[in-house]
């Protein structure tokens, strides 16, 4: 179930997100505490929960802000808000809702006798509690503390700061439910590397999962806005034995390629989900494989190097004679065995748009690419199979001199970013550029770099669409190609790899 949480700060701003969302979610958290003071009448709060539709319920919130949220008021203050709003609330029609208390008001008697009476009146007391960062409780004996009331439903919600920490979270989840089977629970993870929690709440066990409207301030950290969750992750069909798939990086919220993959998932009715891996450090894969029972991963920046060498290592499957010869790969699929075999479907995904194109041959022609990382190996190879003159410059040059000596290219076809900005106007027949630094609005990683208006401009970033150096080149004149086509084909190769092991 998707829970929309109402960030904004009226009554009528909540009424228009309900109108807006209904048809897709299934609850809705009131956070009292984002209401303006003057919204926070009683009566008038009780009469628009009263006016919701009767199968959407509702969780009543004030959150403090050392639970990352907003209240002003005092502990009085916040519990006299609470109950004057429940005695409104159950004077008129019943309804369905829920009253979310935090762990440490547990024990409290005032707190105690509110809790009790929410019952008494047929609602249910959510009990919750945010793990913070810097904080390591051990998650399960902390749920299970959250879970000492039978009529409670508990709820954790975990500052996640690695991929390794998001696995430890997964693997309480799962001991909890081991040890608690049939429990209801709310498992989420805030911030990035959380996000697969928020997308896929069946893998916790978590009875729902909290979003925030397209376009509003998330309400925590991470919240996927109530269409994403529908339309891509589709969170009350996949089910908890769903083959997972994904996409590592670093950064990785950007992606589209959950977008993509799922939507393939789906025209083929698998119970699959594809979901987005923030991966700082590759050795962390292995973990996050195991514990999520990977089938397949893409693999983007920083890690293409690194994933065919974790391929090529004893125990593991190996890799294509296309993946050693670029000297990365961009995919890596879990066969039979259990052992990873590394492929680069980054090759033909790049040459696709030029053939698209139409592109006038590049064989002998100077071509210089931006870039020394995994996608610009694969730019590479697919260059010189073109016959093309390579040029690869890098903001290290070392960099672009052991890319170029992998590729039998000559050390003096080499360079740094600056003498690729400061070369001769219209020397080069097509300009790659391979780095993540235009992903940034407004940045533009060869700023200097003049153009004639015959070059064919190339730049792999798909997210923006018209990134500062493609809208440059344009305004010179020049052909302009983004990543788009090569995202698409690219990742058209990965799911004929992925639909094989399902």
């Amino acid at each position: 179930m998707i829970c929309l949480c109402l960030n904004g700060d009226t009554l009528t701003r909540w009424s228009s997100l309900v109108k807006e969302y209904e048809s897709v979610i299934s609850m809705v958290e009131l956070r009292l505490d984002l209401l303006r003071p003057a919204e926070r009448d009683p009566r008038e709060i009780a009469r628009w929960v009263h006016r919701l539709p009767a199968t959407v319920p509702s969780i009543l919130t004030i959150r403090r802000s050392s639970d990352l949220g907003r209240y002003e008021g005092d502990e009085a203050q916040r519990l006299i808000l609470l109950e004057q709003i429940l005695k409104e609330l159950t004077a008129a029609a019943p309804s369905r809702w829920y009253v979310d208390i935090e762990l440490d008001r547990a024990g409290d008697p005032q707190w105690d006798v509110l809790a009790r009476f929410v019952r008494a009146e047929g609602g249910t007391v959510i009990r919750s509690h945010h793990v913070l960062r810097g904080s390591t409780p051990e998650l399960s004996v902390l749920m299970a503390r959250l879970a000492g009331e039978p009529r409670e439903i508990p709820k954790l919600a975990v500052e996640v700061t690695s991929a390794t920490a998001m696995a430890r979270l997964v693997r309480s989840a799962r001991e909890f439910h081991r040890r608690m089977p049939g429990r209801p629970a709310v498992w989420l993870g805030m911030g990035e590397y959380g996000m697969p929690t928020r997308a896929f709440p069946a893998l916790l066990g978590s009875s729902w999962t909290y979003s925030t409207a397209s376009g509003s301030e998330a309400v925590a950290p991470g919240q996927i806005p109530p269409e994403e969750l529908q339309e891509i992750y589709r969170p009350d069909e996949v089910t908890a034995g769903a083959a997972v798939f994904g996409v590592l990086g670093s950064p990785v919220g950007h992606s589209r390629s959950p977008g993509l993959h799922n939507r393939w998932f789906q025209e083929r009715d698998a119970d699959a989900i594809y979901l987005p891996f923030r991966l700082d450090h590759f050795g962390e894969f292995p973990l996050l494989a195991e514990t999520f029972d990977l089938r397949g991963v893409s693999v983007t920046v920083p890690h293409k190097e690194a994933a065919l060498a974790f391929a090529l290592q004893d125990g593991q499957g190996g890799a294509t004679e296309e993946a050693v010869s670029v000297g990365a790969a961009n995919t890596l699929v879990r066969d039979a065995r259990g052992c990873w075999r590394a492929h680069n479907t980054d090759v033909k995904g790049f040459l696709a748009p030029l053939e698209g194109a139409r592109v006038p041959s590049l064989a002998g022609r100077a071509v210089a690419v931006a870039g020394s990382g995994g996608a610009a190996r694969a730019v590479v190879a697919a260059l010189v199979g073109l016959g093309a003159e390579v040029h690869i410059f890098n903001r290290t040059r070392s960099r672009a001199v052991e890319l170029a000596r992998h590729f039998g290219i000559p050390a003096g076809r080499t360079g740094e970013l600056v003498e690729l900005e400061r070369s001769e106007r219209g020397r080069w027949a097509m300009v790659v550029q391979t780095t993540s630094v235009g992903m940034h609005p407004g940045t533009d990683p060869l700023g200097e770099l003049q153009f004639a208006g015959g070059e064919l401009v190339y730049d792999i970033i798909y997210t923006p669409r018209r990134t500062a150096l493609l809208e440059r080149a344009a305004q010179a004149g020049c052909l302009v190609i983004n990543g788009s086509e090569m995202l698409l084909r690219q990742a058209e190769l990965q799911r004929d790899l992925f639909f094989q092991t399902l």
